[in-house]
């Protein structure tokens, strides 16, 4: 066996390896060509000390077999399989991305539409996979590879090398490396080593989904049997003992997906995804989901408000008139005030103009009104007084013609006697 595998190197005188993409039980993948086709392709090969090769080999055939009866977008399409200087290899189709387990590594929990996305695509997996009675049986984010394309990620499911196998193929799935691996995602009755059915692989989707929203699988533990013991008789974890704020909806779906009894568990991979797409279209996103899916709060993103709560608030209505006002006196509409500029220029003496300039002319105006007012009030005045001259001499024309004509000097006159008397005569000599 060759120890290390390196870039460069060209298996079975066709696949070039380029790149490592990942390292699992099972082996390494790697992203390759093929040279006698000329195109891209990823290669698994059992180069990891420790493995039983015999078990490896049949569990590459197995895969081989699973992945050309399913032929789904969402399973990765085997194209050859062999041994190649000991090692058993299988050849997939190009994989360009990384595997689930790679992104929760680097990104710890993913935000709820992501997590909607990977379930739907490994369920249609899982639904093709139980319509021909094959069931995965080691379900888990190792054997995710999301895939990118200009469409958005497809995820697809690797690895159906134990699917039909029987109730130790827990043992056998993750005891083939030099490590053991953890079943983090195994079903209650798979720990517990009982028969299982598809019902198994939903419990694993569940365990993933669970995961992926909070950073954590439901139990967790560093040694392999205390973590099986967990598994088969511990309650599930709640979302919101890891999360704030979980909507009632998604804790339902939860409690469903991870029942102990797979009775009451959901019995379906599409019943699954579509009760999970219901309670995240439901639930509210506040505390729960990561920034992608909770978004900005309304009164700190401005861009995500009304754009009518984003104008100015309207500008006050203008005072009732004073009655000090000229136009208020002479029945004029109110003046309106003019807005002070917007944009004022460098020199204080021109922003002083600049401001004043809106109320050019007001006082010329103010002085052509008192003028007028002036001049009308003293027309006013001037035909006042001829009609007192006109009244005063009217009276004392009836005033004279009334009176007798003033008889010599010294003569008395009464003037309390309104009808005229006749004249003395003259005194004697």
């Amino acid at each position: 066996m060759l120890d290390p595998l390196i870039s460069g190197m060209v298996v079975a005188g066709r696949y070039r390896l380029e790149h490592r993409l990942g390292t699992g039980a099972a082996g390494s993948l790697w992203q390759a060509r093929d040279v006698v086709a000329g195109r891209p392709c990823s290669v698994r090969l059992a180069d990891e000390g420790g493995l039983d090769l015999g078990v490896v080999r049949a569990r590459f055939e197995a895969e081989a077999r699973a992945a050309e009866a399913l032929r789904s977008e969402n399973v990765v399409n085997v194209l050859d399989h062999g041994e190649w200087m000991g090692m058993p290899f299988v050849v997939f189709e190009a994989l360009e991305g990384e595997d689930l387990a790679t992104r929760l590594r680097r990104e710890e929990r993913l935000d709820a539409a992501s997590v909607h996305e990977i379930v739907c695509g490994v369920a249609r997996a899982l639904a093709r996979a139980h319509e021909l009675g094959i069931v995965h049986r080691d379900l888990k984010p190792e054997n995710i590879f999301l895939v990118q394309t200009p469409g958005g990620t497809i995820p697809k499911v690797l690895d159906f090398g134990i699917a039909g196998g029987d109730g130790s193929a827990v043992n056998r799935a993750t005891k083939c490396g030099p490590q053991v691996a953890l079943p983090f995602y195994a079903s209650p009755e798979h720990a517990l080593g009982k028969p299982v059915d598809f019902r198994t692989d939903l419990w694993s989707l569940g365990a993933i989904a669970f995961h992926c929203l909070t950073g954590h699988p439901p139990f967790e533990s560093t040694a392999h049997g205390e973590l099986l013991a967990r598994i088969a008789s511990d309650d599930v974890p709640k979302l919101s003992d890891y999360l704030d704020d979980v909507p009632p909806a998604l804790e339902a779906w939860r409690e469903n997906a991870l029942s102990k009894d797979p009775e009451l568990r959901f019995q379906s991979a599409e019943e699954l995804a579509e009760a999970l797409g219901d309670a995240l279209a439901r639930a509210t996103p506040t505390g729960f989901a990561s920034p992608e899916w909770q978004g900005e709060a309304a009164d700190e993103n401005p861009s995500s408000r009304k754009a009518t709560e984003l104008l100015p608030p309207p500008p006050p209505p203008p005072p009732p008139p004073s009655p000090d006002d000229v136009e208020w006196l002479l029945g004029l509409p109110p003046r309106q005030s003019p807005p002070a500029a917007e944009v004022l220029s460098e020199s204080p003496l021109s922003q002083q103009r600049d401001l004043l300039a809106p109320y050019a002319g007001t006082n010329t105006r103010r002085r052509r009104i008192r003028i007028a007012i002036g001049a009308f009030m003293g027309v006013l005045l001037a035909i006042g007084a001829v009609a007192v001259m006109r009244t005063t001499a009217q009276t004392d024309g009836l005033t004279a013609a009334r009176l007798p004509e003033p008889g010599p000097a010294g003569a008395p006159v009464s003037a309390a006697r309104r009808d005229p008397i006749p004249a003395l005569p003259a005194p004697w000599p």
